[in-house]
């Protein structure tokens, strides 16, 4: 219970050794609690991949997959939610082959389990975003993302706050494909919802901020964008989406708006500095912020 607690509560590095420990107690003590012992192990596999432990989530989803698939009674959907559990985990890797594939052989277990729009399907669907997002596909980012929304906006309706984080993917997904017009639609209607359901200080409501900010100064809505970028708080940007490097995202916005403001002579080594801390790996796709950066740079700069 303990575990649980911590796992609902976002707080892994916690959960790992009460999830180890409580698994290790169900082996000993209680090993005909095979459902609860699986769903316990398939929590161990997310605590492990969401605290960048990847090996051993990889290695305790092939353990369950392998157990189950030698058990006399059915276990598929076992093995399912530990392929939907450590897929993010190669994913992070940069291995989306591989996370695609775990994934696609899920679904159809999840889906005729449970039904389309269910949590878990939905959790699936999110995970394929997730992918495509880093692939990055952008096609099938912006079905998948269309998918959730739609389906987030039929079971929990337009004013909650996962169908406006769902409507504030679907903007990005837009906005990274090139589609900025239809994209600050998307963003501006559900920053709007969330600051007023939650403040503009909420990290939900910070993440729109940002992308809806983003959006604004491709459009030159320079007003538009000072007046979101005044409102952006990094801790609270970190505490959204603590991978990516915010000190570096908002030099960008801020550099982009002094250059489009014609103040070079300021920009210049705000976004020198952005360009620097948010250059790409040579194997990866750069986000769109960062190649509008780069072509305004060398636009204003040479």
């Amino acid at each position: 219970a303990v575990s649980t607690y911590h796992v609902t509560r976002g707080e892994y590095a916690l959960a790992v050794p009460k999830l180890e420990n409580a698994v290790q107690s169900l082996i000993q003590y209680a090993p005909e609690e095979i459902a609860q012992r699986d769903a316990l192990r398939t929590q161990l596999i997310l605590a492990y991949t969401l605290t960048e432990n990847y090996t051993k989530a990889q290695a305790q989803a092939a353990a369950l997959i392998t157990e189950a698939k030698a058990r006399p009674e059915d276990s598929e959907i076992a093995i399912a939610f530990a392929k939907l559990a450590v897929a993010r985990s190669y994913s992070k890797q940069k291995q989306n082959k591989k996370a695609l594939e775990l994934l696609l052989e899920a679904e159809p277990i999840i889906v005729g389990r449970f039904g389309k729009g269910h949590s878990r399907h939905l959790l699936l669907l999110g995970e394929l975003l997730g992918v495509a997002f880093r692939e990055p596909d952008w096609p099938k980012a912006l079905i998948y993302a269309e998918t959730i929304y739609t389906m987030l906006l039929t079971k929990m309706g337009r004013q909650h706050s996962q169908t406006q984080v769902a409507l504030v993917n679907w903007g990005r997904a837009l906005y990274e494909s090139g589609s900025a017009l239809k994209a600050r639609m998307h963003l501006r209607k559900a920053y709007e919802q969330l600051i007023s359901s939650q403040g503009i200080g909420s990290t939900q409501s910070q993440d729109a901020a940002y992308a809806l900010a983003s959006v604004e100064l491709e459009l030159n809505n320079l007003d538009a964008a000072q007046e979101l970028i005044n409102t952006l708080d990094t801790k609270a940007l970190v505490a959204a989406a603590g991978n990516k490097d915010w000190s570096h995202a908002m030099d960008a916005l801020r550099g982009l708006l002094l250059l489009k403001r014609g103040e070079l002579n300021r920009a210049r080594p705000i976004l020198k500095s952005a360009l620097d801390g948010l250059a790409p790996d040579a194997h990866e796709t750069p986000d769109r912020i960062y190649q509008v950066c780069k072509q305004e740079y060398e636009r204003a700069f040479g």
